[in-house]
Formats: C-alpha cells, structure tokens, sequence
C-alpha cells in the first residue's frame, strides 16, 4: 500500500512478472513497469518485458542505455558505489530512470533467484564440487602445474583451486567466484599492499560461510552460500548504495522474512526447479497465457553489453582513467595492470571483462574518493 505511485523494476524474466501479477491480483493501481534496454538484441530485454506489461496490463517504459550514456555519468556512479564493486551499473541506472521519472518507491525481484534456483551456476558448483572431491588426493601443485599458466584464460587457471584442497565444497566455490587467483592479486597491487604470506581474505570468508552449511544437502550448501556471499554482500548492498544515491526507497518483496522462512524450510530439490515452484505458487492470479509464456522463455542473466564496449565505445574512457587513476593511486601496480589491459584488448574471452571492469572500478574510485594519493 502506498499514497505514492509505485515503479515496478521489469525484466523478462519470472520474479518480476511474478510481482506485477500480485499487484494486479490486489487491484493496485498507480503501478508502471521501468525496463533496461539495450541496442544490442542479446542483451536486449524490452520485447519481453513489454510482453509481460502487455499480459498484465500496466504501463511500461523502456529506459534505452547507450555507452556513452554511461561515459558520461561514469563518476557519479563510482561515487555513488560508496565501495569498489563489480556490480551496481544496472541499480544505478533504473534507479535513475525511475527517480527522472518521479517515482519514490519501487518494487523489485531480487532474491527470486536464490529461493527458487534460478541461476545456472548451480550446474558449475555440483561440476567442480564432483571435480575437487575426485582431485582431493593429489597434490595441489600438481594443479598449478596443469592448469596454473599465464597462457590459458582465467577461468580455466582457476581450475587449480580443485586440486588437492582441503575442502571440495569450499574450492568449488572458490573456483566459480573468484576473479583473480591469489598471485595474480599479489601482482596487480602494488608491493606496500600486497602481501605474499597474507591470508587470502575472501577464500577464509568463504571458508567460514561454508563451515555454518555442513550438514546439509549440497544444493541447501550452495543456496546458503548464494545468500551469503552473493546477495547480500553485493546484490543487496549495491542496491542499496545506488537507490540511495537517488533518494529511491526499492523493495526487494520476495526477502520479506515471513516468505524466506516458509520457502527455505522447503527441501532444497522441491525449491531449486529453475522457479516452477515459485510459478506454480502463483499461476491462478495470473491473467491468461503468462504463465505458458514465462515457462516457454529461456533463462537470460541481465548484464550490460560490457564485453563489447570496453574495447570499443569505451575504451578511451577506459585507457584515460586507467591512466591517471593508477598514476594518482598507490594501491595498484600500474605495468600489472596495462598488462592486463593490452591482453583484454588482444583477446577479450582471455581475460573476462569483469575483470578488466573490477580494476577500472578500483583505479577510478581510489581516484575519485583520494585513496593512496
């Protein structure tokens, strides 16, 4: 309930459709669908999203973003990360549209996916969970010497992580999550911050994350670990940080605590059904053909057209702040990092641009915030 019109944030996908069939169910009015579309037609949601506002009969807005778009507003959004994140482009950005577009509250989906297994990662935990516990018995260099070789792209190195560890469940993660391998951290930052005998920080986070699951079935382990290291510490604290940053209050209605208890008491094989549990919950609300047409549409992940800008439309802004913020900032080693970048531009898939992003979001906020200057 509110006295304010209320945005509700559309994506092709189930849980958002999910919230605006329970709007409709309860007769609210004063409800419109905002959209993050793209030029690029594989990164494009705004056909389906519109579908669904179509079914559903509520006003919809597709907010098209362009790279330059996103030059341009650049150091604002670093600002307003108020922590180096690789995530929180696309909250900033509909939070924007919906702040431009006077709207004070907004409805939003997140959360849907770690209730109801919604990201195909799961497939990759249970593989490298498989994998480790196979390799538990050889030595770990023997990991580094198969797989541990600056020539191979980062995410088959991190293949290393499943050889000879201590804790199958816990190197898998480490191997789906992680970036950068720990020597590749201890070059990229510059020698008075890197530490080669320190604890590598996010492996003992996850370490400890992992220790409160024992017990449990491997896919309860890996949802528990979702929350914990994924929702929380980034989804929801980028969500947060950016929606702020636009005096935007977002609701995130499928974490309300009530709705988290009943469905986490679930067993983890009934939950994780690639959300037919959460559309099955709800398909008599919803108005006919939307649930056909939800079940029929393939699984997208919703990310920006990075992997295409950052070596094109935005490279000179790239190159520019890499420059000055790794000559203004003490944390990274600045030949490290234009290392990386000549191998992104030589050959993306090589090297990943989350990566590549993850340094020009460190190099540009410890700039922007006078961090080592």
């Amino acid at each position: 309930m509110s006295d304010v019109p209320i945005a509700l944030f559309l994506s092709g996908g189930v849980d958002s459709a999910v919230l605006g069939t329970l709007m409709r169910a309860v007769n609210a009015d004063r409800l419109t669908a905002l959209t993050i579309g793209f030029a690029e037609d594989e990164f494009d949601e705004s056909e389906p999203s519109r579908e669904t506002a179509n079914f559903l009969g509520i006003p919809h807005r597709v907010i098209r973003l362009d790279p330059h778009a996103i030059a341009n507003s650049m150091d604002h959004a670093i600002w307003a990360m108020d922590q180096p994140t690789v995530d929180g482009l696309n909250a900033y950005w509909i939070s924007r549209a919906a702040r431009e577009a006077g709207f004070k509250v907004a409805l939003s989906g997140q959360g849907g996916d770690e209730l109801f297994g919604g990201y195909g990662s799961i497939t990759w935990f249970n593989r490298f969970n498989k994998a480790a516990t196979f390799f538990r018995p050889f030595p770990r260099a023997a990991g580094r010497y198969l797989f541990d070789h600056q020539s191979l792209p980062f995410r088959w190195r991190k293949l290393s992580y499943l050889v000879g560890a201590d804790d199958p469940f816990v190197a898998a993660q480490m191997a789906v999550r992680f970036l950068f391998l720990d020597p590749d951290t201890q070059k990229l930052l510059s020698p008075h911050v890197a530490h080669a005998d320190a604890p590598l920080e996010a492996a003992a986070h996850i370490a400890q994350a992992a220790s409160n699951t024992i017990g449990r079935d491997g896919l309860e382990r890996i949802a528990l670990l979702d929350f914990t290291a994924h929702l929380c510490p980034r989804l929801l604290r980028d969500g947060d940080a950016m929606s702020m940053a636009h005096s935007l209050e977002v609701r995130p209605v499928l974490l309300d605590h009530v709705l988290v208890d009943s469905v986490m008491s679930l067993p983890a094989a009934i939950r994780f059904q690639r959300k037919k549990l959460l559309l099955d919950a709800t398909r008599d609300l919803m108005p006919p053909g939307l649930f056909e047409t939800l079940a029929a549409r393939p699984k997208r992940t919703f990310t920006f057209p990075f992997e295409r800008w950052l070596s094109a439309e935005l490279r000179s802004t790239m190159e520019s702040s890499l420059a000055s913020g790794l000559n203004g900032a003490s944390v990274l080693n600045p030949s490290a990092v234009q290392k990386l970048w000549r191998r992104y531009l030589a050959s993306p898939a090589s090297v990943g641009w989350s990566r590549i992003w993850s340094i020009f979001v460190l190099a540009r906020w410890c700039e922007i915030m006078h961090v080592g200057i």
